[in-house]
């Protein structure tokens, strides 16, 4: 059931006033009710006609997907199709892929456990090489802190060369370099992943866009599957992850991103990038939700205090000392104030 005019806030009555189909970006910041505005967009498009099986909505998180999946199971919509992104990927390589689909998927834990094995036994097979890397007094001490920045840097390496379709021949470093060294633990994480028959969360997107990009029938196939897509969290997505949003959606030409442009959370420990999102939202129909419902006023005063301080101070700083952008910077949208 929809909500009348009086229970939705202007920003959100305007959105589902406005949306008559094609690419829409919502940016919306934390407390404004992004999944509340998909889930009023999808039960819109059903009363207008369409049927639920012909919508998709994706999310990054599994529970963000159950919370999702749950509300329109409420409203007697089970056949609305809710997935993570990761799941959408699977489904594409189960349905596709050559000789069929016989890879297992290799779970976080294992990854972790996969590339602090690879490091041990190099650090261990390579004494002298790291040990020029530190102090002689401070070895021990050092062998942590060594075996911490290799895994995290392969970890790195492995999703960003990934989502860039690079191999580790295809990765230039100095020799005896760290990162040379990260290289050829790249390649030996490969080479164990073959062995296992497994593919990590990247190779599921790689494998899924490659197929729907040179291959013109499963494209048609994949797209035919949704009259519209949205998307939570869009922030939180891989640039292979949008892409396949983007090529699923081309038939229909109907795409809307929920998100925060400004919210860079899980990018630290994950391969999302925020610009991406932010892109879209300067390339197409845009609305803003800066309503928050989560916070008092004095955390929100204080939040709008430090946005005006990084739109107004920190530009004047970066001028005055000639401080020149960032082609990311240069993409970045001024963060959004917030109100109750």
């Amino acid at each position: 059931m929809l909500p009348s005019s009086t229970q939705l806030r202007p920003a959100q009555k305007a959105i589902l006033e406005s949306y008559k189909g094609g690419k829409l970006a919502i940016a919306a910041v934390p407390g404004s009710g992004k999944t509340f505005i998909i889930e009023q967009l999808v039960l819109q498009l059903i009363k207008e006609g369409t049927p639920p099986d012909r919508i998709g909505i994706g999310t990054y998180m599994r529970s963000s997907r159950g919370n999702l999946a749950q509300k329109f199971i409420n409203h007697g919509y089970d056949r609305v199709q809710v997935f993570t992104l990761h799941s959408l990927s699977l489904q594409i390589l189960k349905e596709f892929y050559p000789g069929s689909f016989s890879f297992n998927v290799q779970e976080e834990y294992q990854k972790e456990r996969l590339i602090n094995n690879l490091v041990s036994s190099w650090m261990e097979l390579n004494r002298s090489v790291w040990h020029n890397w530190v102090a002689e007094q401070k070895i021990q001490k050092a062998e942590a802190e060594v075996s911490k920045q290799l895994a995290n840097g392969l970890k790195t390496i492995i999703g960003k060369a990934k989502q860039k379709c690079l191999s580790a021949y295809q990765i230039k470093a100095q020799p005896n370099s760290l990162l040379s060294v990260i290289k050829e633990l790249y390649d030996r994480y490969e080479l164990k992943l073959a062995e296992q028959q497994r593919i990590d969360y990247d190779d599921m997107a790689v494998k899924a866009v490659k197929l729907l990009e040179e291959n013109s029938y499963i494209r048609s196939v994949a797209q035919s599957w949704f009259d519209y897509l949205l998307e939570d969290e869009a922030q939180d997505s891989s640039p292979l992850q949008a892409r396949m949003l983007e090529i699923l959606s081309e038939r229909s030409g109907n795409l809307v991103r929920v998100g925060d442009p400004n919210q860079c959370i899980m990018s630290t420990f994950t391969n999302s990038e925020p610009a991406i999102f932010r892109d879209f939202c300067d390339k197409h129909q845009r609305h803003t939700l800066n309503q928050s419902s989560r916070s008092s006023q004095k955390i929100i005063d204080l939040a709008n205090y430090l946005v005006d301080w990084t739109n107004n101070e920190t530009s004047f700083i970066r001028t005055t000392i000639g401080v020149k952008n960032s082609a990311h910077s240069n993409s970045r949208a001024k963060p959004i104030r917030l109100f109750v």
